[in-house]
């Protein structure tokens, strides 16, 4: 039988260590502003996208190398314009208003160049593009297809690495 200052122990040691495993989560990166020229480069995805939505021939393309131009860094493009490929599949014949063309564009400034985000923040950035081609019509095996695109570029992009504490 078990004597009370054991069950003491065990609990104090319960409560430590549920504190020390919460505690160990990977803290949220900063989430980067546009400045003017990143507005403009959103705007030009926004508009891409559009074209894209309206079958406009050269949309793929210019879609395509926008989204290369959010990519902070060279060793990135290669993964950021598959992705781009990949959306500019899926989006021809879909409805989006202009508002969530922007939104969308804006999300992807965000996914593409931001290099610090926590895995929780690239997570619900991708939650948040594959919601957005879902409500377009996008078909869900295609828009996972998409998302998973994405999900490769951010991993060349950031440079947020877990740290020994994060992965308990």
């Amino acid at each position: 039988m078990l004597s009370v200052k054991t069950l003491d122990m065990r609990a104090i040691a319960a409560v430590v260590l549920a504190l020390a495993v919460g505690a160990c989560s990977q803290p949220d990166g900063p989430v980067p502003a546009p400045d003017e020229a990143a507005q403009n480069e959103i705007g030009d995805v926004s508009r891409d996208i559009q074209g894209v939505l309206r079958k406009n021939l050269d949309s793929p393309k210019d879609l395509i190398d926008d989204l290369a131009g959010f990519s902070p860094l060279e060793e990135s493009e290669a993964a950021t314009r598959d992705f781009g490929s990949r959306l500019a599949d899926v989006l021809p014949g879909r409805t989006m208003s202009e508002p969530d063309t922007e939104r969308l564009a804006n999300t992807l400034w965000v996914a593409l160049s931001a290099r610090e985000l926590s895995e929780k923040q690239m997570e619900s950035l991708r939650d948040d593009v594959q919601s957005m081609l879902l409500a377009a019509g996008v078909p869900q095996a295609d828009a996972e297809s998409v998302v998973a695109q994405l999900g490769e570029a951010q991993k060349v992009i950031t440079i947020r690495q877990k740290r020994w504490y994060e992965f308990f």
